[in-house]
This record gives structure tokens, sequence and C-alpha cells, in this order.
């Protein structure tokens, strides 16, 4: 390690410097101790950023003795590697019989009762010696060493390790949104993470009779690199048949038709007397119809447009008649209390849609173009998704009047930027955006902000 990189800088950021070579240079200890330290610190750092710490492989043949002069000691049968908090591996070779436990004093210990749990520590030991060709006295030898070993130590220690909670879902918790999970994730990496236990790694914890404890110890063993966790991540998102208990009340999926259910099949239709069933699978349209028959109706009734009363009168109508209703007569005030909850939940569920929407879409444009606005967007969008505005229609217009304006000066930054179809369309999208708002449809106005996400996620830079 150079003098230019002290020890307890190595898991701190610090500035990297190595040798400018020049023809006639005098290079000392000093210069090829910077070369090897610029290389490993660089290797350490990598190590530290991207992969973590903890036990890479091997580890499984573990045994902890006790010798004749009291002492514990263990022996590793195939040997194994690790990664320290620092990012310096820790390498033990198969076969490694016999190796000291100490304590947090470096003194050999004779008993795990308080202290169950071991931990690997990196340790660097002198070899080689040889004769120092720089000694300036003629008559005494002196040796340097002329290599560094990487080896290791086992530490005993009553400190019980961390367990990091993954962050799932606990039972009877909401769902996390995804957009928001990535939100928090990128927020944790803000800034570099720290290194409190950067000499230890924990390997075993052992039990009174010497035997090593796998149920305490794989709690802490999983180390998993890039590669294997890209395949886990893919395996997970492509399998169809892993749906992890998901209910529907979580994704508002249709439980029933009027108490009938049959999960993973089909709710079939039957038509009775008079009725036609007619499914059209390419349309995913089902028309069901009246066809007819029954007695003639004693009397020609003609429609009553859309009057909510027909007139008064002291008769009743027979069963098998049939009301020609006009357009609008059927008010959303007269449907049945449930069905109007479903359709609220179902109208909330758009508008909040497109509220997301925009928060996902828009911050992907602000990375995609370096633009500020879209940023904008995106963080005003998430702002009215914390405070729930979706929830009431006066709310979700109002916030729409105000991103009309932030949508059109983002319009006006990227306009030359992008191909001439992708920001015709994004155009054509807003323009629609503002008549669905003049409309005062809420629903409408969901939709079409739905399409401006779209949209410009279809955004293409020139080439």
């Amino acid at each position: 390690m150079s003098d230019n990189i002290e020890e307890s800088k190595i898991c701190q950021l610090h500035k990297f410097e190595k040798n400018k070579y020049f023809y006639g240079k005098l290079m000392t200890v000093r210069d090829f101790e910077t070369e090897q330290s610029y290389f490993d610190t660089k290797r350490y750092l990598l190590n530290r950023l991207l992969h973590g710490s903890g036990l890479i492989c091997g580890f499984e043949h573990i045994e902890v003795k006790q010798a004749e002069d009291g002492t514990l000691k263990i022996s590793f049968k195939d040997g194994g590697a690790a990664l320290d908090c620092c990012g310096r591996e820790i390498v033990v070779p198969p076969d490694t019989l016999d190796q000291k436990i100490l304590d947090s004093s470096g003194n050999s210990v004779s008993d795990l009762t308080a202290a169950p749990n071991l931990y690997l520590k990196r340790k660097n030991c002198y070899d080689g010696y040889v004769a120092s060709a720089s000694n300036p006295s003629g008559c005494e030898e002196k040796c340097c060493p002329g290599k560094i070993v990487e080896g290791f130590e086992i530490i005993a220690s009553s400190q019980v390790p961390e367990l990091k909670n993954p962050g799932c879902r606990s039972d009877g918790a909401s769902l996390k949104d995804v957009a928001l999970w990535l939100e928090d994730l990128e927020k944790e990496y803000t800034s570099c993470p720290s290194c409190e236990e950067k000499e230890r790694v924990f390997l075993a914890a052992v039990n009174s009779d010497l035997s090593v404890n796998f149920t305490d110890t794989a709690k802490h063993r999983i180390f998993f690199t890039q590669k294997e966790l890209y395949q886990l991540f893919k395996c997970h998102i492509l399998d169809p048949d892993n749906p992890h208990g998901v209910t529907a009340a979580q994704t508002g999926a249709l439980v029933s038709v009027d108490g009938v259910s049959n999960p993973g099949g089909n709710v079939d239709l039957v038509a009775g007397s008079n009725i036609t069933i007619t499914p059209d699978p390419a349309a995913h349209v089902i028309e069901i119809a009246s066809a007819g028959g029954g007695a003639d109706p004693g009397a020609v009734v003609k429609s009553v447009g859309n009057s909510l009363s027909a007139g008064a009168s002291d008769k009743y109508s027979r069963e098998d008649h049939v009301h020609n209703l006009g357009k609008e007569i059927v008010d959303f005030g007269n449907l049945s209390g449930k069905l109007q909850k479903q359709l609220e939940l179902l109208f909330m569920y758009l508008r909040e849609r497109a509220l997301k929407c925009t928060v996902s879409n828009f911050k992907a444009a602000g990375r995609q173009f370096d633009n500020d606005m879209a940023f904008r967007v995106a963080q005003a969008a998430k702002e009215a998704v914390n405070k729930k505005i979706y929830q009431k229609e006066a709310d979700f217009l109002e916030f729409i009047k105000e991103l009309l304006e932030m949508l059109r000066a983002f319009a006006d930054s990227i306009q030359g930027r992008v191909t001439e179809d992708s920001f015709k369309n994004f155009l054509e999208a807003l323009e629609e955006l503002k008549k669905a708002f003049d409309s005062g449809d809420v629903i409408h106005v969901a939709a079409q902000q739905d399409e401006v996400c779209f949209y410009v996620a279809e955004l293409e830079m020139r080439g």
C-alpha cells in the first residue's frame, strides 16, 4: 500500500494517483508502491460499490475443534472466497487446517459461549525475506520481506451481524407502486454507501458443542453476482405461473358476476326465453338482445323520450311488456349504490393512472432530452399523486389546467430537437387534451392525458 493512501482511507472516496513515466526517471520504492496501490484501490472501489460484501463461494465444510492446549482452531476443507466492506478480497485455500480463532485483541480463545459468531478478517503477512542491498553496514546483513501474502484470520465476537430488511411488503400492507419503489431505490443511492465494519465478514455461528449453526448462518450467507441477480429478475418477471398470492382487491379485478365466479375459467351466459346472446371475440363484444315474442301488447305505447314520468294511470302493465326508454333517461343517481361505487372507483383509477403515467414517462423524457421542463412536469404530477388529487374530479381538473401550461412549455423546448412525425403526434395529443378539458368531461380528460403520456414516450431525437 502506498504511503499516499493511508490504510484508514481505503474505504473512503479519494483521488487516485499513478506514475507518469519518462526516460531517465529514478524509480524508488514509493513509486512502485504507488503503481500497485493504484490498481488495487481501483479494484477495491468497484468491488465495494458494485458488489457489496459477504461470502462469495465455498465455506460449506467448516470444522471447529479444541486443540491439545485448550485453544480453539478451525479447519476449512473446501476453502472459499469473500469480499469485505472495503472491497478487498479474502481467499481461503482448500484444506486450510488448524487456523487459530482469536478474540478482538488478537488472543487465542478457548470458549465460544459468549462469542459464538465467527468473522473473517483480511490480514496481510510478510514473506520471502531477502538481504537488503541498501544496508550501509558491511559487517551486518539486514533482511527485508520481499513479498506480501494476502492472508486472513478468524475473529470470535458476540456481535450478531445485521440482517438487512429487503423492504418486502408485510401482511396487510398495501402494495407499493413500482414507480415509487424505483424512486425510493434511486434516493437510497444518491450517496455512496458507508462501511462500518470494514475489516470483518461474517463467516458462521457456532453452537456450544462447536458444531456450526447452519440455521443462523444461512440467513447471512447470500451473495449474488450481477449476472445472477439479472437472471433471477428475468426469470421472475417472465414466469406467468407465479402470481405471489395477489388478490383481486389489490389489482381491482372483477371477482364474480352476480355472485358467480370461476377462477381460471369462464362464466357462461345462457340465453333465456326470447333472449339472444351473440359473442364476438374479435371485437371483444358480447351482444345481448331481446328476440321479441310473448303476447301482443294491449295498446301501442309511444316513447316518453327523456321524461321520467309517462303520466298517471289506474292500471298496471302486464309482466311481459317492454319499455322503450329514450336516451339519457337513466340518470347516474338512479343506479344501484353498488354500481355507483364501482363506477366511481373505475373513474378514479383512470385519473390516477393518467397522473402516474405522467410521472414515469416525463421523467424518462427528461433524461432522454436533458430537459428541465420535463422533470418539472414529472415532479408536479408526482406531488399531485402524493396529495391524491385524483380522488376528486374538481381537484383533478384544476391540476390539469395548470399542467397544460407546463406541457406547452415542454413542447416549445423540444421543437426542432425531435423528428417531425413524433413531434406532430405529440402536438395533436396535446390539442385533444385541451379540447377535452374545455368540454369539462373528466373521464375524457383522463383518457386524453394518458394519450399525451404515450406520445411523449414515442418522441425521437433527430439524427
